[in-house]
């Protein structure tokens, strides 16, 4: 999916896939620790996990995966593009009071 005109097929085939074939794929595509981050951090890559995201399925396990790998999207242009977009540049700390317990 870090190829170009792979991440176009790849994220034609999430967007037209019946929905148990679209989960079925992106569960695939997030089964290798560090995939989100590692497609999160590549130009092409950025878009494919844009489109996992939208995905009702598999939206919230990519935003889990992209709180995770917050630091190292951090250091990278297009991560930090991407937690910009997601609204997740202070993910760290709302994963910390997530945690912190609360009403």
């Amino acid at each position: 999916a870090r190829h170009r005109f792979a991440s176009v097929v790849l994220e034609q085939a999430l967007r037209s896939a019946a929905p148990q074939e679209a989960e079925d794929l992106a569960q695939d595509l997030m089964r290798a620790a560090g995939a989100v981050a590692s497609l999160a951090c590549h130009c092409f890559g950025l878009q494919v996990v844009r489109t996992l995201v939208s995905l009702p399925g598999a939206g919230e396990r990519v935003r889990q995966f992209l709180v995770k790998s917050q630091r190292r999207l951090q250091k990278d242009r297009y991560g930090m593009q991407l937690l910009g977009e997601l609204g997740l540049e202070d993910a760290k700390h709302f994963q910390q009071s997530a945690f912190a317990g609360g009403a």
